[in-house]
């Protein structure tokens, strides 16, 4: 089984500063998790799509499970309502 938080929001909105802060208390609890700004995945020339950012982002989680990591905090920008 795997469980997500999904932090999504506005450009400058606070969004890393929430996933900073919760992954440090994950972390002062012992709870093991990985986490990922999903920006990161499209960097790059050309940009990714997001269909193919997803697609990436799904294989980066496979291999985290493979590596014990049940919990995942994805922080994701939104662009639109």
């Amino acid at each position: 089984m795997t469980d997500a938080i999904v932090i999504t929001g506005a450009p400058g909105s606070g969004k890393s500063a929430v996933a900073q802060a919760f992954t440090t208390l994950l972390e002062n609890a012992g709870v093991e998790h990985g986490a990922i700004e999903s920006e990161q995945l499209a960097w790059g020339t050309p940009w990714l799509s997001d269909a193919q950012v997803h697609e990436q982002l799904e294989r980066v989680l496979a291999d985290q499970r493979r590596y014990g990591r049940r919990l995942f905090v994805v922080v994701a920008t939104t662009e639109t309502q």
